[in-house]
């Protein structure tokens, strides 16, 4: 199921955030930020029998929206959570009318890089 994150689900947002970006995680007042700041995006959680599977961002500017963040646990990845998180978020752009989607991505986050060359 994927919904709003809130401030419940931050202990495990940040224990995924650090283990996947051990050199430049967000940290708590970032994720903070997004859950409430509703007037220009949305940040979603992916959970799974109560796991936090994932969890993803969005900020809607006019016809366009960026994907501000997309991570999925370790132990859960290749599983099509990514892309279930992707294919929401995508969806949520076009119920803002946005017309392109923007996003980021390091150059060696070759998961990533692969799930959004397939869409």
């Amino acid at each position: 199921m994927i919904i709003n994150m809130s401030k419940e689900d931050l202990s495990d947002v940040l224990e995924i955030e650090k283990q996947s970006y051990p050199y430049d995680p967000w940290n708590e007042d970032m994720f903070l930020r997004e859950i409430n700041n509703k007037d220009i995006g949305d940040i979603f959680v992916y959970k799974q029998d109560n796991e936090l599977i994932g969890y993803c961002g969005i900020w809607y500017m006019f016809e366009n929206c960026d994907l501000t963040t997309l991570t999925i646990k370790q132990s859960q990845r290749n599983k099509g959570y990514g892309q279930r998180l992707l294919n929401y978020v995508v969806d949520q752009a076009l119920l803002h009318n946005c017309e392109y989607l923007h996003l980021e991505v390091r150059t060696d986050n070759y998961e990533a890089i692969n799930l959004y060359r397939k869409n």
